[in-house]
């Protein structure tokens, strides 16, 4: 497993699953649902630890449940994600292409904090690698996702901005 945290492996996974469930939203009118793109010169992370680009679609997908889509390139890879979840602490298992290595298996849980923010949960295999801040600005034109790796990732952060479209 440490081989893998230090390739990059895991904070390519944390990246492509933040921004699938980044963006979901708690309500039909919630200020989060819509299209957000990553602003690149406002975030901060360490070399290797942020997404080139990042484009996040999230709508209703009716039941309680939420549908982020997203496209993220990062070291060089590009990643389609998609994530249908509800903010109950459950685990949900995105589907990314191009796939994850056989045998890793990324869930990720959500839990609503306020109506302006939440907080995530990634897990590789079962343990926790990431837990993330979402909070979105109160005149709801910004997202700022504060990432800290723990477990194998552990000693890595990031503070992740999007910019509403």
């Amino acid at each position: 497993m440490k081989n893998i945290a230090g390739s990059g492996f895991v904070a390519l996974l944390a990246a492509a699953a933040l921004s699938l469930a980044t963006l979901a939203s708690f309500a039909a009118d919630d200020p989060l649902l819509g299209t957000w793109v990553l602003n690149a010169s406002k975030s901060k992370g360490a070399p290797g630890s942020l997404p080139d680009s990042s484009t996040v679609v999230v709508t209703d997908a009716g039941g309680g449940k939420y549908k982020a889509v997203s496209d993220t390139a990062m070291a060089g890879a590009n990643i389609h994600g998609e994530i249908t979840f509800a903010f109950d602490g459950a685990d949900y298992t995105p589907v990314t292409t191009p796939a994850g290595p056989p045998g890793v298996s990324i869930t990720q849980s959500a839990e609503k904090l306020s109506p302006a923010s939440y907080k995530s949960s990634i897990k590789m295999n079962g343990a926790e690698v990431v837990t993330a801040l979402n909070e979105v600005s109160a005149d709801g034109k910004t997202l700022t996702v504060t990432s800290t790796g723990v477990g194998i990732a552990a000693g890595t952060s990031s503070v992740t901005v999007f910019d509403r479209k």
